[in-house]
């Protein structure tokens, strides 16, 4: 069985929620009234709409500021963030304490299912809870449908499911609404871990740079073939080493005492690195020997080198005569680049047997295999991608290539640990517009979601909680999206049974055409005569084939895809013709004029549509057939020139 978010019941948050409730399912019906929680069982016409892997997709629509993103954030944030969102218990002037309460519920087989949230006392016909339980918590119960009761069987961590806790059963990943682009911007991605007892909680706000190139440069072939960012590339680059220096002298081959190769002279980092004639030697800059590749390789590990020695040695390895000693007697009987590459290593390697404890931070620093691994990719790139012995560039547009995709996926292993490596290396994502930035962003985020399915066995269910996905999309781009994220998880292999449930969020009036109305969840903000807001929370009366104007119309959707005096203009075109009573050739020409100057596609064609309609529905009889005739005619002539194409074959 794969277990599957039912419902939500908020009791109080903020100012936002007060006793209010959000169904995601069609398999139950689910309420709760007088502080009971009521369930049963009902016919689900859905079964199968999104596919074989995909169980159930949900909206969650309104305006801006009616609290959809809070929903996400309660079920989707991590327990250090959720507990700040909850705040801490307060007493009333009677000194009751006073709890923000709320619960989710999840199915997990026939009557079996789990309640997570906060004060599980909330609930009254939940009975058997163990004296102890925490205010926060995360509960395997076995319902009563008959009885209308909930019987506590044992915490979820302990609930076994198979061979796996039953915690384990189901994650959930988040992709929130106020993400960075460090990815984008070359800082680097950080990942946050869940402690909470019960199902685990993941963020999808930093994709991984495997991700990002992989769907750059084919995934996106699959899902859209109208995605532009033709001249996207990736650049990696060697930062100056000069820059990393928290202090040195008038000439650096006088800071240090570590003589490399035998000769400072030979370090090709001090030719053409620094810009300023205290780091020259004297005599002009050589190396014309190396390719470009090689000499981004060997500057590289000399900046390693040379920052051990500066910055993590703190000047104690100028007195340490044994190391000094070790590195002189490593072996350079000839200096091609492959004897420099090992050599190198080994410097390295002395060094860090060198350096004390404390200094490399028990190794998360710097790490060996680590620099010896990076090396070893880098050097299996082809030359092509080093426009300089700085920078290493892709044209995200070409082919896909492995070599490339190992050495991003390299960078997303080890960037947690925070190697300083990382120091010299700097990868950026150029030439991406805001709405392709939002795209590749989200979809490559997807790929992480396939990699926790495909090599997490304990998962069954993935449920991915998206905030606002399309907020930057082109409006065709919205309108595919479902399509698409649909397209992308069913035509994946992950070579076991999984399934994913999805809840958006979205004030898209492009998206909410794809699903039916009874996944579309409303929360609307109304002012009572007092100026309170409030929120209310209801169905949807629009969803899967709506009209697009019914949709558009509709209070929910404020933000509108076009300028507020286009949407007045596109309103008062939709109420004209709406208006018509009888055939006026004259006024629908004037309204063909208007729609044939509209800019946008998909608002074109769906007005176009609209009138055209409308005039077959006005015009007299007798002109509604001989335009019918006229059509006959036409397709009968087609069929002719068809036969007669044959015949003359």
């Amino acid at each position: 069985m794969f277990p599957q978010l039912l419902f939500v019941y908020i009791n109080s948050l903020r100012t936002c929620f007060d006793k209010q409730e959000f169904c995601f399912t069609n398999d139950f019906n689910i309420s709760f009234n007088e502080n009971k929680l009521n369930i049963s069982t009902k016919k689900n016409p859905y079964i199968g709409l999104w596919g074989e892997k995909i169980s159930d997709i949900n909206l969650i629509v309104g305006k801006n500021g009616s609290g959809k993103t809070t929903l996400l954030d309660l079920l989707g944030s991590t327990k250090n963030r959720r507990m700040e969102m909850l705040g801490k218990p307060q007493r009333d002037e009677l000194g009751k304490i006073i709890f923000e309460e709320w619960f989710a519920v999840y199915h997990i087989e026939e009557d079996i299912f789990v309640i997570e949230g906060h004060n599980p006392n909330l609930i009254e016909n939940l009975e058997n809870i163990p004296r102890g339980t925490s205010s926060e918590f995360s509960i395997c119960i076995k319902y009563d449908f008959k009885n209308k009761k909930a019987n506590y069987l044992e915490y979820i961590q302990s609930k076994k499911q198979g061979e796996y806790s039953l915690e384990k059963k189901l994650v959930s990943l988040y992709l929130t609404n106020n993400r960075d682009r460090d990815w984008f911007s070359g800082n680097v991605i950080r990942k946050e871990q869940d402690i909470f007892v019960g199902f685990q909680r993941l963020y999808l706000n930093n994709p991984q740079l495997s991700n990002i190139y992989t769907f750059l440069s084919k995934g996106y072939k699959g899902i859209d073939k109208g995605f532009t960012a033709k001249n996207a590339i990736c650049v990696l680059e060697r930062k100056l080493f000069s820059d990393s220096l928290n202090k040195w002298d008038s000439d650096i081959t006088n800071v240090i005492k570590l003589e490399l190769y035998k000769d400072k002279d030979k370090i090709l980092l001090f030719k053409n690195d620094f810009s300023l004639e205290i780091f020259q030697s004297g005599e002009e800059n050589k190396g014309e020997e190396w390719t470009t590749k090689e000499k981004f390789t060997i500057k590289l590990l000399e900046s390693t080198i040379l920052d051990l020695w500066l910055n993590i040695g703190k000047n104690e390895l100028n007195y340490n005569v044994e190391c000094i000693k070790n590195i002189d007697n490593i072996l350079f009987p000839e200096d091609n680049f492959e004897a420099r590459v090992d050599y190198l290593l080994q410097v390295v390697q002395k060094i860090l047997d060198a350096l004390k404890p404390e200094q490399l931070m028990n190794q998360t620093i710097y790490n060996l295999d680590f620099i010896k691994e990076y090396i070893r990719v880098l050097i299996s790139i082809n030359e092509i991608y080093f426009t300089s012995d700085r920078i290493l560039s892709v044209n995200l547009n070409g082919n896909y290539n492995e070599e490339i995709y190992d050495l991003l996926a390299l960078y997303d292993k080890y960037v947690e640990c925070e190697y300083q490596l990382f120091h010299f290396i700097n990868i950026k994502f150029k030439n991406m517009s805001a709405g392709e930035l939002e795209l590749v962003s989200g979809f490559a985020n997807l790929y992480a979601v396939i990699q926790v399915a495909t090599h997490n066995k304990k998962i069954d269910t993935v449920l991915l909680l998206l905030d606002e996905p399309d907020a930057f999309f082109h409006p065709e781009w919205s309108r595919r999206y479902i399509y698409n994220i649909c397209q992308f998880l069913n035509n994946n292999d992950f070579e076991r049974e999984v399934k994913f449930q999805i809840l958006i969020t979205t004030h898209s009036p492009f998206i909410v055409s794809d699903v039916p109305k009874e996944h579309i969840t409303c929360i609307n903000v109304i002012e009572d005569p007092s100026g309170n807001l409030n929120r209310e929370v209801k169905s949807a009366g629009f969803g899967l084939m709506s009209n697009f104007y019914d949709i558009i119309k509709n209070d929910f959707f404020i933000t509108s895809p076009i300028g507020e005096y286009a949407k007045y203009i596109f309103k008062d075109i939709v109420e004209k013709i709406s208006v018509l009573e009888k055939y006026d050739e004259n006024e629908i020409d004037i309204l063909k004029e208007i729609i044939s100057s509209i800019g946008d596609e998909v608002i074109r064609i769906k007005l176009q549509k609209l009138l055209n309609e409308k005039e077959l529905e006005l015009l007299p009889e007798e002109e509604r057939i001989k335009r019918r005739i006229k059509e006959l005619e036409i397709e009968l002539n087609e069929l002719k020139n068809t036969q007669g194409g044959e015949s003359n074959d």
